[in-house]
């Protein structure tokens, strides 16, 4: 049985969006892989001649880097993903990381963004300390902390009100959060800015439990190979029934030394912890889910 199953698609008007440079080519290439006939665009963030033109054999829309944040900026890729959603050329878009990889079938992402879109709580982070340094949160206060957001997989509908409302928000939030007084509050970037957009509009409704639909999960530091034979074999392995997306936090096809370098400046060791008060299943149990007006 092949790892990456076929993906049959009736939403004419939906398809899915990624970036990636040159580094995470690799990640790229697997995940396009897994979804060959699926409509996908690319962000390009300093990809190479050779991988624009397999990207374009391959059916991809190659769509330029466009945001705020300035290249010289820690993470300026990452922190720019809303203004990546928002360029879309999808009326019903589905983010993928490019450190995804597609194993189930998209039918329920697909059905769910004919109605709106959708964020999954990451069941690693689920009743952890908050990633936000306190401060931020001081200076804006919200009622509902969201632990555990992953923006890895994102779905937004240019259809549902609520969606571009809560796109907007998470556009304003990184216009601020990525300035120099707060960015060490936001060491995760898009995720602690669409964590503070979810609490801040308490859209309880946009919120997915299903951690399936962003399978999630930190392997052993030695899984990992440069060999797609072997790639394909540990996915299959590691791949539970009912998943739809595998996410590859370790990137296994990056040697050890490649990976380090992508580390070495992240700033989320030193940043502060703050508690939540609210765990997430209370918080969705009580909250409505209706979608009040952002930011009130």
């Amino acid at each position: 049985m092949s790892v990456f199953p076929s993906q049959s698609i009736d939403d004419p008007e939906f398809g899915v969006i990624t970036a990636a440079d040159a580094r995470i080519f690799g990640g790229l290439h697997l995940l396009r892989s897994s979804i060959p006939a699926v409509p996908m665009a690319v962000v390009d963030l300093g990809l190479h001649d050779d991988h624009l033109q397999w990207l374009r054999d391959h059916d991809c829309r190659i769509l330029p880097a466009v945001g705020t944040v300035e290249r010289n900026v820690l993470w300026w890729q990452t922190w720019n993903k809303p203004f990546y959603l928002q360029s879309s050329p999808f009326r019903r878009t589905l983010w993928l990381d490019a450190d995804t990889v597609v194993v189930g079938s998209m039918t329920p992402m697909v059905a769910r963004l004919q109605r709106r879109g959708f964020v999954v709580i990451h069941q690693l982070l689920h009743g952890l300390p908050h990633s936000m340094g306190g401060r931020f949160y001081q200076e804006f206060p919200v009622q509902l902390p969201f632990p555990g957001i992953q923006a890895g997989v994102v779905g937004i509908s240019k259809d549902s009100l609520e969606d571009q409302a809560l796109l907007s928000v998470w556009l304003d939030t990184v216009e601020l959060a990525s300035k120099p007084e707060w960015r060490r509050c936001m060491p995760w970037a898009d995720n602690d800015a669409l964590d503070w957009t979810m609490a801040s509009t308490r859209d309880v409704d946009f919120i997915v439990t299903d951690t399936q639909w962003n399978h999630y999960f930190h392997e052993d530091k030695h899984w990992r190979s440069t060999n797609r034979q072997r790639l394909l074999g540990m996915i299959e392995e590691r791949t539970t029934p009912g998943d739809i997306v595998l996410h590859l936090c370790h990137k296994p096809w990056l040697p050890i030394r490649k990976l380090k370098q992508l580390r070495k400046h992240e700033v989320h060791k030193t940043a502060r912890l703050t508690p939540l008060s609210v765990p997430v299943q209370e918080a969705l149990g009580s909250q409505p889910a209706g979608n009040p007006t952002p930011g009130a």
